[in-house]
């Protein structure tokens, strides 16, 4: 009796587990814009290409410059974006929307600057 009534109480839990988890799966897309940076050797640091990207989703990409970019993930209120640069030196931003970041991997003399300007549901 009581191994009848824990096989009800797992497959209930499992159904309603798999029910759940097809409505939690949002899909988002992500506007974003970058800009490839160049350290000189006495620290100065300029501006080479700017680019933007928009209705990213996960696994989207973009570049132009000798870079790259991916989005690894995206939530309604962060982005990971993985950035590849020239030297393939390659390095992940975590974004928050209208928040920039400005990153140079160690040992690169090239380095990224980047914004999230919108995350949404399409």
């Amino acid at each position: 009796m009581k191994l009848i009534r824990g096989l009800h109480c797992l497959l209930f839990a499992t159904a309603l587990a798999v029910a759940g988890c097809g409505k939690l799966n949002h899909r988002y897309e992500a506007d974003y814009s970058y800009e490839i940076l160049k350290k000189s050797a006495d620290g100065t640091v300029t501006v080479g290409e700017k680019g933007r990207v928009e209705r990213a989703t996960t696994g989207d990409g973009g570049g132009a410059g000798g870079i790259a970019t991916r989005v690894r993930s995206l939530s309604a209120t962060a982005a990971t974006i993985e950035v590849t640069l020239p030297g393939n030196k390659t390095t992940t931003l975590d974004l928050q929307p209208k928040k920039t970041l400005e990153e140079f991997p160690a040992g690169s003399e090239y380095g990224i600057r980047m914004t999230v300007n919108d995350i949404r549901t399409p």
